[in-house]
């Protein structure tokens, strides 16, 4: 069951567009307390918005910026567990080591860690954007099976 407080707000950040049905709000803040469901929600409105919504055609990777390595793992974890509960995701998707690809090659979710967010506290973040814009330098699942850190030289 998710609280009142927590629909209202992933129903305001995901359902509400303006008279051109573009999405009202690009950027959702959300200060809570400490151990109250910011991840789950996170990763919740990150499997809908990379599952359901329309990328124009395009394959697109979603991606979870997270504090640290141990809380990327643990956003993993979570979208595990949502899916596993929910044949039809089975279905749609394929869970990997550090990742989750869409079986109709239409992108990944990729927990990450966010460089240089240590002792920002709770500061989590989603982005979502077509995998084919190329100074894009994160992850993809179509190049790392894992889809691990890559590292790259400079």
């Amino acid at each position: 069951m998710i609280e009142p407080y927590r629909r209202e707000l992933l129903t305001q950040a995901l359902f509400s567009f303006d008279d051109r049905g573009r999405l009202l709000y690009g950027t959702v803040i959300a200060g809570r307390a400490r151990k109250n469901w910011k991840s789950a929600d996170l990763t919740l409105a990150a499997l809908h918005k990379w599952l359901v919504w329309d990328s124009g055609g395009h394959p697109s990777d979603a991606y979870i910026l997270s504090n640290d390595p141990e809380q990327s793992q643990a956003i993993q974890e979570i979208a595990e567990k949502v899916i596993r509960a929910n044949p039809i995701l089975e279905d749609e998707v394929e869970i990997l080591g550090k990742s989750i690809r869409r079986r109709d090659g239409k992108g990944c979710l990729i927990p990450l860690p966010s460089r240089g967010a240590a002792g920002l506290h709770a500061r989590q973040g989603l982005e979502y954007r077509p995998s084919d814009h190329r100074r894009l330098q994160t992850p993809s699942c179509r190049t790392s099976p894992e889809a691990g850190p890559v590292r790259r030289s400079r």
